[in-house]
């Protein structure tokens, strides 16, 4: 992380500094195990396979909304220089568009990008939103808005 961004240093049509994060197996499998709905297609690639509708790869689980969301916050926290703002006046809405598909020994890179769309006041706080989406191999998998007051 760098130097903390403040109001003024945003601009509306900025492009979002990109973020990779490796999402790994290991993981899922805590995450999962701790929700409690085990064996399922996010620990299982057996069962990843036979979901009709997704083109998982062999030896691939996908991984949970959740952990996407994960990621768009520390997306958020790499992208302002400082987690303070994202963790007290932070808000996302999104929808996962495809699955992020996550090898079970190799794991899974989703890349998150966004721009800056809207800057204004509300209720005395100075806040930013951004439209995000989170890519992998090309395929666009999340979109999103993120609101960040400072």
């Amino acid at each position: 992380m760098g130097k903390a961004l403040t109001f003024d240093d945003i601009k509306v049509n900025d492009e979002m500094t990109p973020y990779v994060r490796k999402f790994m197996q290991e993981n899922v499998n805590i995450v999962m195990a701790v929700v409690g709905s085990v064996p399922n297609w996010h620990v299982d690639p057996s069962q990843a396979q036979i979901v009709p509708t997704w083109d998982i790869k062999k030896d691939s689980t996908a991984l949970p909304g959740v952990m996407t969301e994960m990621g768009v916050s520390e997306f958020m926290v790499n992208w302002l220089g400082d987690h303070k703002a994202w963790i007290y006046g932070g808000h996302m809405e999104m929808a996962l568009i495809a699955p992020v598909q996550i090898h079970v020994t190799e794991g899974g890179d989703v890349t998150y990008k966004g721009k800056v769309v809207d800057k204004k006041i509300e209720d005395g706080k100075k806040c930013v939103v951004c439209e995000i989406y989170g890519v992998q191999d090309g395929i666009k998998v999340m979109r999103g808005t993120a609101k960040v007051c400072l």
